[in-house]
């Protein structure tokens, strides 16, 4: 029809997942989003069960001589979604965190709170650090 506008698009949260939605209503897919969680050397208060009950959160466990190997091998795993990335332990991974550019939060027993906080308020992102 001559004159007739396109739809305009745009991005809402629904169910813990971005949808695109037009301005007529319909939806027309789903960005899928992963919050990758990189713990670094020994992590004692993290609550693991905690963890795996968030939804599209991808759990790494990573140390030794390699480490920077096994980081670039996790941060490759979700390539193909906006993502959130933080890295979890002490001064290594504080470390480890600056340089790659994104999130770091100390092992201590205020991690798992910190960690759901990070998730709430965190916007996921296309780029990989």
């Amino acid at each position: 029809m001559k004159g007739a506008r396109k739809p305009i698009k745009k991005l809402k949260a629904e169910n813990g997942a971005l949808v695109a939605v037009d301005s007529t209503g319909f939806k027309d897919m789903e960005i899928e989003t992963h919050h990758t969680l990189i713990c670094i050397g020994t992590v004692a208060n993290l609550d693991t069960a905690l963890v795996k009950q968030q939804p599209g959160v991808d759990l790494y466990q990573v140390s030794g001589a390699d480490l920077g190997d096994q980081i670039d091998m996790a941060l490759l795993d979700q390539l193909h979604c906006q993502r959130t990335v933080v890295f979890v332990g002490g001064e290594q991974a504080r470390r480890e965190a600056e340089a790659y550019g994104v999130k770091w939060i100390e092992d201590t027993p205020a991690v798992n709170d910190a960690l759901l906080q990070f998730w709430r308020d965190a916007v996921p992102g296309w780029d990989s650090p």
